[in-house]
């Protein structure tokens, strides 16, 4: 009977989850246009904070409650389920075309975030108070440029264009509620996924790091996963691009740095020998994958899932 209740509870998850989904894909390419603003500004920004809530609540909540290697395996399996499951999958579905200004900025900076991580963390043997301190400045100097990003695309005509059917306030109030309402169901959803899934995992007698580095990190990254695959599905590439190297630079800078500040986390001597140098070079390998041919194509798809196939077959 308890399983039965957790397949009902994961089923009703996945209806919260991809109705979420596509609930602020829907609104948020729809504001891009209202506000004159390039889909990938908003896939980085709006979106992929959006999906990165359950990350934030997770890690915090356990780095609170002592369980630091909860927090830490969430965040670094989530970023190497970004990196290879999530933008693999969604590159199968629909090649994803890569802007020169991703690959010369956004991309540069995922992967600078990844290396300060692992530096950090190596030459520490965890991350600090200053530390995390240190990756908020970070995350400041990142939303700077992206407010100066934003400011340059209104400043495009290219980017000027009516913003559905109806009037200014109506078209900015309902795809406001499908943002807010998409939010709301991606976290809700994916909340219902990973209590289920959890409790089956405990049961099984997994341990914390790996439940922390593959169920939760998975779990958490649904969101992203779920809002990236329905972009692709709607063409809206530059949203599901932005998505995940948005939510990566996230995850280390906002999430890691603010989690930190709060409590200094020790990484354990096999974490900073595999899972952070597979989370550094995953998010390396991205960029040579994207500059050929400014594309993540479908096979350079499957061998990210490929790759994240062989991490996880390292974990368990």
């Amino acid at each position: 009977m308890p399983l039965l209740i957790h397949l009902v509870v994961f089923a009703v998850g996945v209806a919260f989850l991809f109705g979420g989904a596509d609930g602020l894909v829907r609104g948020s390419s729809n504001l891009a246009r209202y506000f004159r603003v390039h889909p990938l500004v908003v896939g980085l920004t709006v979106v992929a904070f959006g999906t990165s809530a359950p990350e934030l609540v997770v890690s915090l909540v356990a780095a609170l409650r002592g369980n630091p290697d909860i927090a830490l395996g969430n965040v670094v399996g989530s970023n190497i389920a970004n990196a290879a499951l999530v933008l693999g999958l969604a590159a199968v579905i629909r090649p994803l075309t890569v802007g020169k200004k991703t690959l010369l900025q956004e991309v540069p900076i995922m992967i600078a975030a990844q290396l300060a991580f692992l530096v950090l963390a190596w030459f520490g043997s965890g991350v600090s108070r200053v530390d995390g301190l240190i990756l908020l400045a970070g995350m400041l100097a990142f939303s700077t440029l992206m407010l100066h990003r934003t400011i340059d695309d209104r400043a495009s005509s290219l980017l000027r264009g009516p913003c559905g059917e109806g009037s200014a306030w109506k078209c900015l109030l309902k795809n406001t509620f499908f943002v807010g309402a998409g939010i709301l169901g991606l976290v809700f959803g994916s909340n219902l996924m990973i209590d289920s899934g959890e409790a089956l995992a405990r049961a099984a007698g997994v341990s914390e790091w790996v439940i922390g580095a593959t169920l939760i990190a998975v779990g958490t990254s649904l969101p992203e996963l779920a809002t990236s695959l329905v972009a692709a599905y709607r063409r809206e590439t530059d949203i599901c691009i932005g998505n995940v190297v948005g939510s990566n630079i996230f995850n280390v800078l906002l999430i890691l740095g603010t989690v930190t500040a709060i409590r200094p986390l020790a990484v354990p001597q096999s974490v900073l020998h595999f899972e952070l140098p597979a989370m550094f070079l995953l998010c390396l390998l991205l960029w040579p994958i994207m500059v050929t041919g400014k594309r993540v194509s479908r096979l350079e798809g499957l061998l990210l899932l490929s790759l994240y196939g062989l991490f996880i077959s390292q974990l368990v």
